[in-house]
């Protein structure tokens, strides 16, 4: 899970006690910011990172022992999918989804382009483009497409980062975007997730 809240970043990928980042970085909100989270596994031990803007946030990971989840449950974007207040409010955009731990340099390199959808390792994108309508495409090659839920056509709003046409603009409220599970998304060792974020509160 990656999630923003309150102006605070919130990364882990087991079932509460961890692995988990332990961090206190403040997001300001009402600009837009580009969020990854990596994962990766050696051995027994996770190590988590966080980084904004293309810069490590740091922090410790904790309960790097414990074992990360690898569950059926679909995939939600704005929204934590077992906590129902966990609810982003703002616009979101370039949401990736990758197999593989990427390296400082491979987020700072690419976080500013759009991607082709055929890249090495890419598991899930969203880029939004579609403007209207109330599901979403992947464009990678698994077609792990989204529905909005509670959201309709006004909720695609204009984008201008690098040369975007539209983002996502959710409530804060009962907005979300919900992706069914699929094996390609059925991840427990080494990951990448990444977005440009607008967070307005």
């Amino acid at each position: 899970t990656l999630m923003v809240k309150d102006n605070q970043a919130y990364f882990d990928v087991g079932q509460g006690s961890g692995p988990y980042l332990q961090q206190n970085i403040t997001i300001s909100p009402d600009t837009w910011h580009h969020i990854a989270a990596v994962h990766s596994r050696s051995g027994s031990t996770s190590t988590l990172k966080v980084y904004l803007n293309g810069e490590d946030i740091g922090g410790s990971t904790s309960g790097s022992s414990l074992t990360p989840n690898d569950n059926n449950h679909p995939v939600t974007i704005g929204s934590r999918f077992s906590t129902t207040n966990a609810l982003f409010e703002g616009q979101i955009d370039e949401v990736r989804i990758w197999n593989d731990a990427k390296t400082q340099t491979e987020i700072k390199a690419n976080m500013q382009t759009e991607l082709s959808g055929s890249e090495s390792n890419l598991v899930a994108y969203y880029n939004f483009n579609e403007g209207t309508g109330t599901s979403v495409n992947d464009n990678s090659s698994n077609s792990n497409s989204g529905t909005m839920n509670n959201m309709a056509s006004d909720d695609w709003v204009s984008n201008g980062l690098f040369s975007q046409n539209y983002a996502l603009d959710l409530d804060g409220s009962n907005d979300y975007v919900q992706v069914a599970d699929d094996n390609s998304l059925d991840i427990s060792s080494s990951i990448t997730v990444s977005a440009w974020i607008y967070p307005t509160t």
